[in-house]
């Protein structure tokens, strides 16, 4: 019985997906640019015309990887609204330190 519903659960999942892999086209995604009190920092956010997902960018360190520039991390709507007013999401600052 509960591999049935693990099954059912799994092919529900899959053919409900929303296919908005962020920046792919980028016709079908809008990009919001926000700078924090002091202005030390630009955020950017990526947001889905399809789903209304939200991404926020959390650039590499120096040392990361040279093809990729940026972390793209799922986020909230709340995110974006704490950094228009001058805060940076605690998000932000966990998901940096991890790829440092």
């Amino acid at each position: 019985m509960l591999l049935a519903q693990m099954v059912w659960y799994f092919a529900d999942g899959f053919y409900n997906r929303k296919k908005d892999f962020p920046l792919r086209p980028k016709t079908q995604f809008i990009i919001y640019k926000t700078s924090l009190k002091h202005k030390e920092h630009e955020l950017i956010f990526v947001k889905s015309k399809k789903s209304d997902r939200w991404w926020m960018q959390v650039p590499y360190p120096t040392a990361g990887s040279r093809n990729e520039r940026f972390h793209l991390v799922p986020c909230r709507y709340e995110d974006y609204t704490t950094a228009v007013s001058g805060e940076m999401p605690d998000l932000w600052w966990r998901t940096y330190q991890k790829l440092n």
